[in-house]
């Protein structure tokens, strides 16, 4: 039989909960992961207690990270790239429109510089056509942007 610990979560964790819960987890777990990865502390009186100033400066910091995911998606919100490619027939492309390619044009039109992870697309596009591509800068905030592929005269 194991041991089940009560653990104050410091961090989201997906599948066990969400900042400032508390959750019940074998004592291997916490010990191997949630610990040493500092996403959780044991649920004492004392933890308890340094949790609340702790929570007042990680809810500021995270409203701050928001404001400025929001400002992001205003200057970003709407934007179309415009590419060219060569083709075959009927509009497949010899290559792909891929995420850094999408990066790339987002930087240079906006000035603004996005990491691959923000851009929601499985795979590069591979013919001609326009397209909405999601961006997600911040898990409450998301913005998208118009992919334009036109074919190379």
């Amino acid at each position: 039989m194991s041991s089940v610990v009560e653990v104050l979560l410091l961090k989201d964790v997906q599948g066990l909960g969400q900042f400032g819960q508390k959750r019940q987890v074998k004592a291997g777990y916490a010990r191997n992961f949630l610990f040493p990865q500092a996403v959780a502390v044991l649920a004492s009186k004392q933890n308890e207690a340094w949790f609340q100033t702790f929570r007042v400066k990680e809810d500021k910091r995270r409203a701050a990270e928001k404001a400025e995911a929001e400002q992001l998606a205003q200057k970003v919100n709407g934007l179309t790239l415009e590419f060219t490619s060569k083709t075959h027939d009927g509009g497949k492309l010899y290559g792909s429109v891929s995420v850094s390619d999408i990066l790339a044009a987002i930087q240079e039109k906006s000035g603004l510089e996005l990491e691959k992870k923000q851009i929601q697309l499985e795979e590069g596009f591979k013919e001609v056509g326009q397209f909405e591509v999601t961006l997600s800068l911040h898990h409450d905030v998301q913005a998208k942007v118009t992919v334009n592929i036109q074919a190379e005269k």
